[in-house]
């Protein structure tokens, strides 16, 4: 397959990148590294801790030109089961925005992720809770640099 200009937005995010994660108020660093998978994906993993806590998540992302959606799955050292995301790009504002579908305490829950870049090198992303009743609830931010 050809690779879309999409997929070239996805294979921007190959490299290291370092993080800082604010989970209200409660501030970590972490490092997160993706690595092509052809010119299609990119895969990698995130270290870091969570609460005090080692915390190790891998990830695989990419374009779904049938969905025409940027897809991913991710699992981590805290659940047992897999989450997924869809998203949509917006190349005006440089802004990602999706959803992503996992499991907490044995429920399905949806978050909501937006990811705004602000050059090939830095990005912020935000995740909110999907309450009960539609509203969200912000959970963390990310902000992101490349390493050099």
């Amino acid at each position: 397959m050809k690779p879309s200009p999409e997929h070239a937005i996805v294979q921007k995010m190959a490299g290291t990148w370092d993080a800082v994660v604010d989970m209200g108020g409660m501030k970590s660093k972490a490092v997160q590294v993706l690595k092509p998978v052809g010119d299609l994906w990119v895969a990698g993993s995130w270290e870091g801790d969570m609460m005090g806590q080692p915390f190790t998540g891998h990830m695989i992302n990419g374009y779904s030109p049938e969905k025409k959606k940027f897809v991913g799955v991710w699992v981590d050292s805290t659940g047992a089961e897999l989450s997924h995301s869809e998203s949509t790009y917006d190349a005006a504002t440089k802004t990602m925005t999706g959803k992503i579908v996992g499991w907490m305490d044995g429920q399905e829950t949806t978050m909501t992720e937006v990811t705004t870049y602000r050059d090939d090198d830095h990005y912020t992303t935000k995740m909110s809770m999907v309450l009960p009743d539609g509203s969200a609830m912000p959970i963390m931010t990310f902000e992101v640099s490349r390493r050099k």
